[in-house]
């Protein structure tokens, strides 16, 4: 059941990592027009591209690229998780968005759902071990599929 919590737990930092690659990437693409516009002007003043001007390029590509696979994976991972909480019930997906993504204490959490917390937490933990077997499914056919290929 510990999978299933350490993606839970990891939620809001993937999601800000995300942010962050977005980020990154619009920065190197910004970088990338600068380097087209000095092989433009290279091309035109010399008739041929110099050396540094071809080597940022191709770096910037593969940067580009490298980040690219990145923000795939990475929202394929998010995506992964939201679609896991669908398939419990609402209040047990509530509870989990309070208790991992909110980070809510178990006296808050209470006071939300008007249980105790000794119900609550029985509910978390079923939805927890629901979730954890569906996670464990998915991730042995993910890694067959990356072996295949």
């Amino acid at each position: 059941m510990d999978d299933i919590k350490n993606e839970l737990k990891k939620y809001n930092s993937l999601k800000a990592k995300l942010r962050l690659l977005y980020n990154e990437l619009e920065a190197v693409k910004s970088e990338g027009s600068n380097i087209k516009a000095c092989y433009i002007r290279e091309r035109v003043q010399d008739s041929y591209i110099s050396d540094s001007t071809s080597e940022g390029a191709i770096h910037n590509i593969d940067k580009e690229k490298a980040l690219e696979g990145k923000i795939t994976r990475l929202k394929l991972r998010i995506k992964r998780v939201e679609d896991l909480l669908e398939i419990v019930p609402e209040l047990e997906r509530e509870l989990i968005k309070c208790r991992y993504f909110q980070k809510m204490s178990w006296t808050a959490i209470c006071m939300r759902f008007g249980y105790c917390e000794r119900h609550l937490q029985k509910k978390l933990n079923i939805a927890l071990e629901d979730l954890n077997e569906v996670y464990q499914d998915i991730t042995r056919i993910h890694n067959e599929l990356t072996i295949e290929i």
